[in-house]
């Protein structure tokens, strides 16, 4: 966000591209390469998403419907990059380092989509949306005083994925495993919260004698 806003700066102003970091352009035959951007790490000092310039944001720019249990809906990120080391992932971009917004700003986000865009359903984009506790109880808690409309199973549920990913993760058997465990948890969402318990559950019973 910062290299464009120094780009659209310096096209206005007629500078030298150069100077800016982050950049890849062509001069004539010679391909320019500037120095890397640093990471934003304090991903708060970003405003809101400029949502009122999308039109029709329901009608226009859902994810794909196989995804999401009902519409309207949206697709969100809250932080940047992953920990993981998954040979199949590209981390070029973000790196192992993650970056988060904060469970206020979050809700922020989710409070403002709901009332005034309509938007039913969330789909979180995140890298390694479970990893961090610290940002997500406080998140559920805003959710659960909220007057957006919730079950109190789904947020139930969704408290029991994070502890079941966090204690995998934490374990010898390390990351693979969580991230196995995590989509075993997404593709049993479907079920009752008591269902979807006794499935996960089991999964973590035959990891642990992998």
């Amino acid at each position: 966000e910062i290299t464009f806003y120094e780009l659209i700066k310096c096209l206005n102003d007629k500078t030298e591209l150069k100077t800016i970091n982050g950049l890849a352009f062509r001069n004539n035959s010679k391909i320019i390469v500037t120095e890397k951007r640093e990471r934003i790490r304090d991903l708060d000092i970003l405003p809101l998403p400029a949502w009122d310039l999308l039109p029709n944001i329901p009608y226009y720019y859902h994810p794909t419907l196989i995804t999401v249990k009902k519409v309207p809906a949206f697709s969100i990120i809250t932080s940047r990059g992953c920990s993981g080391k998954c040979n199949f992932c590209d981390r070029s971009v973000f790196g192992h380092k993650l970056s988060y917004h904060s469970p206020e700003y979050t809700f922020s986000m989710i409070k403002e989509l709901y009332f005034e865009y309509n938007i039913r359903h969330f789909l979180f984009e995140d890298d390694n949306l479970l990893i961090n506790k610290r940002k997500l109880y406080p998140l559920l808690e805003y959710l659960q005083k909220s007057k957006i409309s919730h079950r109190q199973s789904d947020l139930a549920f969704l408290k029991f994925i994070i502890d079941q990913y966090n204690y995998m993760a934490e374990s010898r058997f390390g990351v693979l495993e969580a991230a196995r465990g995590y989509r075993l948890a997404c593709l049993v969402q479907k079920t009752s919260f008591s269902q979807a318990r006794v499935q996960l559950t089991n999964s973590l019973k035959i990891l642990t004698e992998l």
